[in-house]
């Protein structure tokens, strides 16, 4: 081979692996320019979230993690119709915003999707049609909200206290996978969200209230007279487990500081849902899924038995037998408690 052919291949060979840079970082940088959202918006609801973020409903879609395909994304009308995969990878703690959907997923090994693999346990992000998937974050979590251009989530660090406990921290990422910050040394439940500020109850040291502003970065004590546990606000009241009362359900008025009980059972959980809260109780002799109205106290029985993932829409409200990953039922959220099987194919 001549010098003038080997010159030639040379250039050609450089060419090619210019434009594959290029072509990688145009891919890159388009990956990574996620459009600024509101900056007090919220993925999900605060009781959708506690629930394991199963259910988001977003611009007159939902979006779900189907039970009967191992938990895989799917999307669907709120009536459920046009159903149809998005992705896989045993999903959780759904988030939508604009043009994407943000999810944990707890497959530890590859999962194809529509167009892509994800692959090991992490959060994610995809676009609406669940062809572009990104990885956001390695590791486990067992909470996640989004809100505004960052994604909140408690993380399981491969260290232990002095009790040999696995240590959970509160962390925070942004949207385009930057600026990944340690925020709170405690194994807290994101979820109870309202106008810029994350309520939780403490865990390790106490269960008081507690508010961390997502402006300021500045975590505040809102009451040390209460033990709290999935504090969750509405309409200038922060309802919540009471730890010191057998987890009977109240509310607490952040303007004056009263308190009312709504539900005198112990509650395993909860999802507020507008005016309306389900329940699941703890009654040996009467386990049920009720639902209460907040405006005249009324008070229906959905289901015998006991029940988990309690996810609302709009439209229906969603939950599974305790155990059990299917059926998945639902009922109407607001009005009529015939409870049926919902059927995602």
């Amino acid at each position: 081979m001549n010098k003038k052919i080997k010159a030639i291949i040379a250039i050609v060979i450089f060419a090619a692996i210019i434009v594959l840079l290029a072509f990688i970082k145009k891919v890159t940088s388009r990956i990574d320019e996620i459009p600024d959202n509101d900056p007090l918006l919220a993925g999900n609801t605060t009781g959708n979230i506690y629930n394991g973020g199963y259910f988001a409903e977003s611009n007159g879609l939902v979006y779900f993690a189907n039970a009967y395909d191992n938990y895989n994304l799917y999307v669907m009308t709120p009536e459920q119709t046009d159903i149809r995969k998005l992705a896989g990878g045993n999903i959780s703690f759904i988030n939508v915003a604009g043009d994407y959907v943000y999810y944990y997923s707890s497959t530890t090994g590859s999962q194809a999707g529509l167009g892509y693999v994800a692959s090991g346990r992490g959060l994610y992000r995809t676009d609406i049609k669940g062809k572009s998937t990104f990885t956001l974050a390695r590791g486990t979590t067992d909470s996640m909200m989004l809100i505004g251009n960052h994604l909140y989530y408690t993380y399981f660090t491969e260290e232990t206290d002095s009790n040999g406990t696995e240590k959970v921290t509160l962390n925070r990422i942004t949207t385009s996978n930057t600026d990944e910050k340690l925020l709170i040394n405690d194994h807290i439940k994101i979820g109870g969200y309202a106008n810029g500020n994350i309520y939780y109850g403490g865990v390790t040291g106490d269960h008081h209230l507690y508010s961390y502003s997502t402006t300021t970065d500045i975590s505040s004590t809102v009451s040390d007279m209460l033990n709290v546990y999935l504090p969750t606000v509405y309409n200038g009241k922060v309802y919540y487990l009471d730890l010191d009362d057998n987890y009977a359900l109240k509310a607490m008025s952040l303007s004056d500081g009263s308190i009312e009980t709504i539900v005198t059972e112990r509650v395993d959980t909860y999802n507020l849902y507008g005016n309306v809260i389900f329940y699941q109780n703890v009654d040996v002799n009467d386990y049920a899924l009720r639902r209460v109205n907040l405006d005249n106290g009324t008070v229906d029985t959905i289901a015998s038995g006991v029940y988990t993932k309690i996810c609302c829409t709009s439209t229906y409200t969603y939950f599974e037998g305790f155990g059990e990953d299917v059926p998945v039922y639902c009922v109407p959220t607001f009005g009529g408690s015939g409870m049926s099987t919902f059927q995602p194919y």
